[in-house]
């Protein structure tokens, strides 16, 4: 896990043997090979609702989302949305822009470059670099020409991974004492890498401590694909699936759901609508490691100056996405940038 860890800025350097050492390998296969105990496989693999388990999915990723764990799982104090806020502070004290409630409705490509960028069907903005973080098959339907369409249907054609349910539930006062961590629960007897994301078997219960001392609020994240929130149903599919989480988690948190003052709900549908992601995919596009070089993007795309950034190049979740930009960042200021300074 600390190789993988180390050599993360090695895989998009051209080194073909690198990338397939480092993504060419079952996670899955090296776990049964290595580990003769199949609790403690099942304990390595416990926390998958922060991936998807398959026998597809590449060492690589396995390693480096185990790795953080192991390095230790920090939280940001006063929540993640001073991510966006620095962010933006950081643009603007450049001289930067941020935009809101302009939807990117057109990239209009001229000589193998983006020229243009149409915004809300009428506004045209014009870049040096453009830089795009929706899923890469969401990028490529916003260009009408400048592509070959034997790549826009490869990457279109890729698979995703699954959806999830969420619900941020509000706690009434005075509520038992709650760990300072995550738990993830499991149905007794589970096969974590062959289980039916359609089957509520798993859930994550995420706390939010308070700097005082306590909990006021927590999450439950369980996987659910988008085919369960479709047609006219969609309120009732999300109480049923907010039902069987809070069942499925009472035999470690038996007082929750007489201390809920209220429960905010999301799936996969929700997901598609503020991330443009197809199918609400939680971790975009599905790695394999039998052919890394087709499921693991590149920042590069056939536009000079289009580069993807985000979690379905390299890995998902807060740890791949800064990794990801780092990469990016490299295609425009050369590939011995780093963040080390």
């Amino acid at each position: 896990m600390k190789q993988v860890g180390d050599d993360i800025f090695k895989i998009f350097d051209g080194d073909s043997g690198k990338m397939n050492s480092l993504l060419g390998r079952s996670a899955y296969e090296y776990l049964h090979s290595t580990i003769a105990d199949p609790l403690l496989r099942q304990v390595l693999s416990g926390a998958f609702v922060r991936m998807e388990l398959r026998e597809s999915l590449p060492l690589y990723v396995f390693a480096q989302i185990n790795n953080s764990f192991i390095q230790s799982a920090w939280k940001l104090d006063g929540g993640g949305d001073q991510i966006a806020h620095r962010m933006v502070d950081s643009i603007t004290s450049m001289g930067g822009t941020v935009c809101t409630n302009a939807r990117v409705t057109s990239l209009i490509a001229e000589n193998g470059k983006v020229s243009e960028v149409e915004v809300n069907g009428s506004e045209t903005l014009r870049a040096d670099w453009v830089i795009s973080d929706a899923h890469p098959a969401v990028t490529l339907e916003l260009i009408s020409d400048g592509l070959r369409k034997v790549y826009k249907e490869r990457i279109s054609a890729l698979d995703n991974t699954f959806g999830v349910f969420t619900a941020n539930i509000c706690l009434k006062p005075e509520v038992p004492a709650c760990p300072d961590g995550n738990i993830f629960i499991h149905r007794e007897g589970i096969d974590l890498w062959h289980s039916d994301p359609s089957v509520t078997e798993s859930v994550m219960v995420y706390f939010y401590p308070e700097t005082h001392g306590g909990v006021t609020h927590l999450d439950l994240m369980s996987p659910m694909p988008f085919s369960m929130v479709k047609g006219e149903s969609y309120e009732q599919a999300k109480c049923a699936k907010l039902r069987e989480c809070l069942k499925l988690v009472r035999q470690r948190l038996p007082w929750l759901e007489d201390s809920i003052e209220s429960a905010y709900t999301s799936t996969p549908l929700t997901y598609s609508r503020y991330t443009v992601t197809p199918q609400g995919s939680a971790f975009g596009i599905r790695h394999n490691w039998e052919t890394p070089l087709r499921t693991v993007l590149s920042p590069r795309t056939p536009l000079a100056n289009l580069l993807f950034t985000g979690q379905s190049l390299n890995l998902h979740g807060l740890l791949g996405v800064s990794m990801t930009s780092v990469l990016t960042c490299r295609e425009i200021l050369g590939r011995d940038f780093t963040v080390h300074r």
